[in-house]
């Protein structure tokens, strides 16, 4: 994050729960030049976070983690957020084993991060258990799709990048690919196949 002038002191993101089952393990830290620390969770929601320490909480739709740290003006500095997300593949099981498939869509950066400031660089990087023929992948990048071999080198690590993106833009992936582990079909993915 590049703050500009002004007072800083407290950061946030938003986790769009609408393709995703569930969300654990939260993790915030901070990269710094003397190096990585690690943030400490708290009950949901202060009227101040104080500098290391993040809480998240579930909404209707999302998963928000909001974290303190160190007022900050005029200077770039790096946040990291981790978790799993289970129950994101889509799984489709066809009687013809050419046509069954899992796919990954993930909204990597959300127009509610580049309402609130521009994102210059995103970069986006999956691994799969195993290499996938590049014949049998359908790749994509917001509603566009791609040639696959423009996003991997060995069909198991995909990468994807997006520049400048202002106010409204947002950075969402997609990989069709055959089936690789044995997954059930998540919970949301009716509701979601019927409505698109």
């Amino acid at each position: 994050v590049v703050f500009g002038p002004g007072f800083f002191h407290e950061g946030y993101a938003e986790i769009p729960m609408e393709r995703i089952d569930t969300v654990e393990d939260v993790i915030v830290r901070e990269e710094s030049p003397t190096g990585v620390v690690t943030f400490k969770r708290v009950d949901c929601c202060p009227a101040y976070y104080l500098p290391d320490t993040f809480s998240v909480a579930r909404t209707t739709s999302n998963i928000s983690v909001t974290w303190g740290f160190e007022p900050s003006s005029n200077e770039r500095r790096i946040f990291l957020l981790e978790y799993i997300a289970r129950g994101v593949p889509r799984v489709y099981n066809d009687p013809t084993p050419a046509a069954s498939n899992q796919q990954l869509w993930w909204l990597a950066v959300g127009p509610e991060v580049t309402k609130v400031a521009p994102v210059r660089h995103a970069f986006v990087t999956l691994r799969l258990p195993a290499p996938v023929p590049l014949d049998r992948v359908v790749i994509g990048q917001n509603d566009a799709l791609g040639d696959p071999r423009a996003h991997t080198r060995d069909g198991q690590v995909w990468f994807w990048q997006a520049d400048d993106l202002d106010r409204g833009a947002r950075l969402e992936i997609r990989l069709q690919f055959p089936p690789l582990v044995p997954a059930i079909k998540p919970q949301w993915q009716e509701r979601d196949d019927q409505r698109r």
